[in-house]
């Protein structure tokens, strides 16, 4: 019994490393014949939407590229970049699909995806498990091989680049001291489980908020400031959240919407549409600049009781997250609705 918890745990170590280090070594290759290191940081903050998804550590990563490589880039990183800047081709499905790739399906952002997701079930496997049979090893070595042998392909690289690093890992004898240092990156793979469900899970609801800013700035560019615009830009400077309340037609959501985009331009803020306030605790990002904002908040004709319930319920959260300092909220209310006693209560 022993002797399998002993050759489970190697085995765990192996997979682990392969996921975490062998095959982000492909996609860093990857990315430095499509993005070259002395571009990526213009080509990342132009692109608004990508530079806003970043974690603080991620752009770090991305600013010092120029002069440190990609060695530190991981898979989730690399993948959004790829996917955001369109440097390879889209998977045949496309990215963030909700089926895997077909065996059939083996261009290069297929393969990306494949990384991708192998990573993110990886993780499951360990987090939850920490057994991996010869068999698993063997079905996920085999895997990775399958997508390097196209990677060394595509790259140019001499046969067996990637794929003898993955064959020898699976026939090497580890030792305790090479046992436990791989095993400590099953922390860091606890803690990118979410990130890669979510890469992948919101995908979608990025592209949708994506599209509705754009109409915001469209509709801007007609968009004539008045003085509470300034006002609430004044305001916002010594508070977190505002609320623009009026009668109808007179452009509330167009000021909240212009105000926003102001943010972004200035301070690099990303911009959050959003319904019920479960959707600030659903995006929030501790040190991120982020602005939430909401047309016609608790109601467009009368307050509706049970989203006012839903603020009142999510209050203590929501203090929580104001308090961080990073965090805007914006909302418009008709006079109607800002004076009823559910709402103002």
């Amino acid at each position: 019994m022993a002797s399998n918890k002993s050759k489970n745990l190697n085995n765990t170590a192996k997979l682990t490393y392969a996921a975490q280090h062998l095959m982000p070594e492909v996609l860093q290759e990857l990315l430095r014949i499509n993005e070259p290191c002395h571009v990526i940081v213009g080509h990342v903050r132009n692109d608004r939407k990508l530079w806003s998804s970043l974690s603080k550590s991620e752009r770090a990563f991305i600013l010092k590229a120029p002069t440190e490589d990609y060695t530190h880039f991981d898979t989730p990183l690399i993948y959004k970049i790829l996917r955001s800047l369109n440097t390879v081709d889209h998977p045949t499905k496309g990215w963030g699909h909700q089926e895997d790739p077909e065996n059939s399906e083996t261009s290069v952002g297929d393969d990306v995806e494949r990384i991708l997701r192998y990573t993110n079930e990886i993780a499951h496997t360990i987090v939850w498990n920490c057994k991996v049979t010869d068999s698993e090893l063997t079905k996920w070595l085999s895997a990775f091989k399958d997508v390097a042998k196209r990677m060394e392909v595509y790259l140019g690289t001499s046969n067996g680049h990637f794929t003898h690093k993955l064959e020898n890992l699976e026939m090497l004898a580890l030792n305790d001291d090479m046992k436990d240092a791989i095993l400590s990156t099953v922390r860091c793979l606890k803690e990118d489980v979410g990130k890669l469900k979510q890469d992948i899970g919101n995908s979608n609801i990025n592209d949708a908020i994506a599209v509705q800013i754009e109409e915001w700035k469209k509709i801007d560019e007609k968009f004539v400031p008045t003085g509470l615009c300034a006002k609430l830009v004044h305001n916002l400077k010594e508070n977190n959240v505002t609320t623009v309340y009026g009668i109808s037609g007179i452009g509330k959501s167009a000021t909240i919407h212009h105000v926003a985009l102001l943010l972004r331009e200035q301070s690099q803020y990303e911009i959050i549409p959003c319904h019920s306030p479960e959707d600030i605790e659903r995006n929030f990002r501790k040190n991120e600049n982020q602005v939430f904002v909401f047309d016609d908040v608790c109601g467009r004709y009368s307050a509706i009781q049970n989203e006012v319930n839903s603020w009142l319920k999510y209050e203590p959260v929501l203090k929580s997250i104001i308090r961080e300092g990073n965090t805007k909220i914006i909302a418009s209310c008709r006079t109607q609705v800002f004076k009823e006693s559910s709402f103002s209560e």
